[in-house]
């Protein structure tokens, strides 16, 4: 039971990890944009 659980705990791991990564990188896109539209950069 518990090599079960572990295997559970890491397919739930695996796409929650893949999908923050996702979002941070979404966010630092537009951080990016938002400073190029202001001229921040």
């Amino acid at each position: 039971m518990q090599r079960r659980r572990r295997f559970k705990r890491r397919w739930v791991v695996v796409p929650v990890v893949l999908t923050v990564l996702a979002v941070l990188a979404a966010l630092a896109g537009v951080v990016a944009l938002v400073a190029a539209a202001f001229g921040v950069w």
